[in-house]
């Protein structure tokens, strides 16, 4: 990614994803993220020997999933702020 796009992108993910949520979404959010850590720790200390190792494995795989789909919603918004910019202009 280029220099003017990666410092965009950092900006809107330290901006944090709260930003563009409502009170609701926010508290949802919250909660499932919660949930998520709590789930994650218990089923770790369960699980033992292959079971562990395919499960770090199946979350490291998940979380690197989930990178690569913020940076596509980071894409596709930009592009349509891009459009609505020039189309707006356009009508100037």
């Amino acid at each position: 990614m280029n220099s003017i796009l990666q410092s965009l992108y950092t900006y809107a993910m330290d901006s944090g994803k709260n930003r563009y949520m409502d009170r609701d979404e926010l508290r949802e959010y919250r909660s499932a993220a919660r949930s998520i850590e709590k789930l994650r720790d218990q089923l770790e200390h369960l699980l033992e020997g292959e079971s562990l190792r395919l499960f770090k494995l199946y979350a490291e795989n998940r979380d690197e999933e989930e990178n690569y789909e913020n940076l596509s919603t980071f894409r596709a918004g930009l592009a349509i702020g891009l459009k609505l910019g020039v189309f707006a202009m356009s009508e100037h």
